[in-house]
């Protein structure tokens, strides 16, 4: 299966996280614009190849987001030409699973997420940013009858969430951490 999707959305008064500027540092709120405009294409394929499962699909997309002067906000952005808040321009997925048996399989899962707009600066804050982001996840199901079994080993590469701040001098790291690597085990039991 191969589709190509191209798809545009007009999105009234949209919520973004705003930066404001406080005395005790920085607080982060929320504030709504007029409008935002969201286009793209999406490519998906799916193939089978003998015990072989092959998922895959991109996502380009382009956003802007426009704000009144006449808005009744109480804050003011710095930037007004940028995308819209929490949309990456760039997401892919992969997952190749392997049948064991009719009743097992194994496989990994890989989710590129691209940099995206995490907060906006207002009065003179420059916009944060978030890296972009790698997830690649292990995955083994089983199935017995009415019992199924999947075992998930989570965030293989532990990619570090990175939010960076635009300022005069540059991009300055505002915060950064991992989210760290988990693993988990369900079982169901359909009745």
């Amino acid at each position: 299966m191969f589709i190509v999707t191209l798809y545009s959305k007009l999105i009234q008064k949209p919520i973004e996280r705003v930066n404001v500027a406080t005395a005790s540092g920085r607080l982060e709120t929320y504030q709504n614009g007029d409008r935002s405009n969201v286009y793209g294409i999406e490519i998906e394929m799916r193939k089978k190849m003998g015990k072989f499962n092959l998922d895959y699909n991109v996502s380009y997309l382009k956003s802007n987001i426009v704000i009144s002067d006449s808005s009744s906000s109480s804050v003011v952005n710095t930037n007004f030409d940028r995308p819209l808040q929490g949309s990456t321009p760039l997401l892919s997925n992969l997952d190749v699973f392997y049948e064991i048996t009719k009743t097992s399989n194994v496989g990994l899962t890989y989710n590129y997420s691209g940099k995206k707009l995490n907060s906006v600066g207002i009065y003179g804050l420059g916009d944060v940013y978030q890296s972009a982001q790698h997830q690649l996840n292990l995955v083994y199901n089983l199935t017995k009858e009415k019992i199924g079994l999947s075992f998930r080993v989570n965030n293989i590469l532990n990619t570090p969430y990175v939010l960076k701040q635009m300022t005069d001098i540059g991009n300055v790291t505002i915060n950064q951490y991992r989210t760290g690597t988990n693993f988990s085990l369900s079982v169901k039991y359909k009745f």
